[in-house]
């Protein structure tokens, strides 16, 4: 994946009240430039769909992998903001260089009700983040998509 110049590289929105539950999300191969916010991974958004809300589900956000992924002119590393009763568990985050930029903020990743585990990240993380060996595991699975070729188009 490839982003310039917007508002975040990846979003991830399990909200309470929609369901709030995602598996299995795997990014990886990121090049990334001129990005706000390179993740933004959040349980505290006010939306829902027409109709209103489920009130009673909690939030599920498990395995999402992060790994390859290098950044230039960053302004905030991540925003990963889980919920009081319902932690995010099980992110990895590896081989991840982010190259700040001009306006970066003091504070690069604000972590919180996160459990996860990083490995060769660049800035340094959150203090609550824990560190292991070895990349984050991958899903080897193909899909469709996979396979589909890209044709070059000319005006000349």
């Amino acid at each position: 994946m490839t982003a310039i110049n917007s508002q975040s590289g990846t979003r991830i929105k399990p909200v309470v009240g929609r369901g709030g539950y995602m598996k299995d999300i795997f990014a990886r191969r990121m090049t990334i430039s001129g990005m706000e916010k390179v993740s933004w991974m959040s349980g505290a958004y006010k939306s829902h769909a027409e109709g209103g809300s489920t009130p009673r589900p909690g939030n599920h956000l498990n395995t999402p992998s992060y790994r390859d992924v290098v950044a230039q002119n960053v302004t905030v590393s991540a925003i990963l903001d889980g919920l009081d009763k319902a932690q995010f568990t099980g992110i990895c985050i590896s081989n991840v260089t982010l190259n700040l930029g001009p306006a970066a903020r003091e504070l690069q990743w604000n972590c919180t009700n996160f459990a996860r585990t990083t490995s060769r990240v660049t800035p340094k993380l959150c203090d609550a983040l824990t560190g292991k060996a070895g990349d984050c595991p991958f899903s080897e699975d193909k899909l469709p998509i996979d396979d589909v070729v890209l044709k070059s188009c000319s005006t000349a």
